[in-house]
């Protein structure tokens, strides 16, 4: 089961995301966009899981869905780059 805690997820899905540079595992990608959309649903809110659910859609071939995940994100916190 996942876990509720954003700060969690945030730190897990940014450790695969980096483990993925020198790997890429299409079970684990998916498995973060599964923790990715588990978080949306939670804190529809969090700027930070549409980034990572961006960068998974990317490294799954999705680009459109990327392009609408960053977005989101960027609409929710202008502020990333």
């Amino acid at each position: 089961q996942l876990s509720p805690n954003p700060e969690l997820y945030n730190e897990v899905a940014s450790a695969l995301l980096e483990n993925q540079k020198e790997r890429v595992n299409i079970d684990e990608v998916r498995e973060s966009a599964a923790w990715s959309k588990r978080a949306l649903q939670l804190l529809p809110e969090f700027a930070p899981a549409y980034c990572n659910l961006g960068a998974a859609f990317i490294l799954l071939k999705q680009n459109e869905n990327a392009a609408e995940c960053f977005r989101k994100a960027c609409a929710i916190d202008p502020t990333l780059d």
